[in-house]
């Protein structure tokens, strides 16, 4: 199982500003006195030891997860990290032909999870097949309004490809092949439904737009076997503590601490910190990265846990565009 990366960003499209990398740019020239760089290879090299946050964006595209498996493309979300998505697929003959299949799982129907959509590369080529899936019964007309025409000038009716919607419904099991899909529902205003899906052995949660805020074995409860050994949780880190439990307490959103302790207390494998809050640039979010690291030692060491190294235990990282995990 291979899962990539289209779009990591929370709430709205966020373009990365000139001053950002004018910043990057300051933090790399200021590395360069006295480096001696007289060949390319060189330059290489130097940049290859250049720290992430000076080499890599996280991306402004909204939310759009990938996962390949062996004959299934599975997508969660259509943000406009879709449009990207499917330009990839494209670059694939059964695409080009108009035999390609995709699944795409709606985590909720909020704008930024649903409006890359119409822009979606195989949409437009005759033939292509495009499943959409939602628990919530208003997803289609939410689709539908989104191509509608106050909003966008080709209705959905018009579109080339074939859209088939799906009604899903939680803690139920979808079974096609190897491939297992189930579903929670999540603390969302107007609900969000949480995906695991398990193929070859190996398992991912897709869990955006959920405001968890107790992880006690008595909250989790009947979800315990959900969470439980997942080999890879995509958790929503958007806000602080002060966001979730007061300021913006009930908007629907979690944090990156919460992640970690959830992902310790069910033996998770590797959590990756997504659905960024658009006013928190790389610099921002490589920070929150240094103290989720920082926050896992000391969990470690106050609870006395026996382990070589913290990624062994827990593997944490930071979600932007252009990220792949081989599972």
């Amino acid at each position: 199982m291979k899962v990539q990366f289209f779009g990591v960003r929370g709430s709205i499209a966020t373009p990365t500003l000139t001053s950002e990398h004018r910043r990057k740019l300051e933090s790399v020239v200021k590395r360069t006195i006295g480096a001696n760089l007289q060949t390319d290879a060189d330059v290489e090299n130097f940049i290859a030891k250049l720290p992430h946050v000076s080499t890599r964006i996280a991306g402004g595209n909204t939310s759009c997860v990938y996962l390949r498996l062996k004959t299934k493309h599975i997508v969660f979300d259509s943000g406009t990290g879709i449009r990207v998505l499917g330009h990839h697929l494209m670059q694939l003959e059964e695409f080009q032909r108009g035999e390609g299949e995709v699944h795409i799982f709606l985590s909720h129907t909020h704008m930024d999870h649903i409006l890359g959509f119409p822009f979606f590369p195989p949409l437009w080529v005759k033939g292509n097949k495009i499943h959409l899936y939602s628990g919530h019964k208003w997803a289609e007309d939410a689709i539908r309004t989104i191509m509608s025409p106050w909003f966008f000038p080709v209705a959905l009716e018009h579109v080339p490809a074939q859209v088939i919607f799906h009604k899903i419904e939680a803690d139920k099991k979808y079974k096609d092949g190897d491939v297992t899909i189930t579903s929670v529902t999540g603390h969302h205003p107007a609900g969000v439904f949480v995906y695991k899906v398990t193929s070859g052995g190996k398992s991912v949660i897709y869990s955006t737009d959920n405001e968890l805020t107790d992880i006690s074995p008595d909250k989790i409860g009947k979800t315990r076997d959900f969470w439980r050994g997942t080999d890879l949780l995509i958790f929503d880190a958007q806000y602080n503590i002060w966001e979730v439990f007061v300021e913006k307490k009930d908007w629907g959103h979690s944090t990156a601490s919460i992640g970690i302790d959830l992902a310790v207390e069910q033996q998770i494998k590797k959590i990756v910190l997504f659905h960024h809050e658009p006013t928190n640039d790389d610099f921002a979010l490589n920070d929150i990265l240094f103290k989720m690291r920082k926050y896992l030692e000391t969990r470690i060491a106050a609870q006395k846990i026996e382990v070589a190294n913290p990624k062994d235990l827990l593997h944490i990282i930071l979600a932007y565009e252009g990220l792949v995990l081989d599972l």
